[in-house]
């Protein structure tokens, strides 16, 4: 059984900023009961971006 999930995320604020610091955990773990086929993240405009995983 295969699934796609897609999820997203809109931020609007009543005034034009030029930073806003979020942290979003999204990527789906694989294990021995499920396989990650694949995963992609697109952050728009373009921003530094590191992977985390939780132990």
């Amino acid at each position: 059984m295969k699934f796609e999930i897609q999820h997203t995320n809109i931020f609007q604020y009543e005034s034009e900023v030029d930073q806003s610091l979020n942290t979003i955990r999204l990527k789906p773990r694989g294990d021995e009961r499920q396989c990650l086929l694949s995963y992609r993240i697109a952050i728009s405009p373009s921003s530094l971006t590191r992977e985390h995983a939780d132990i």
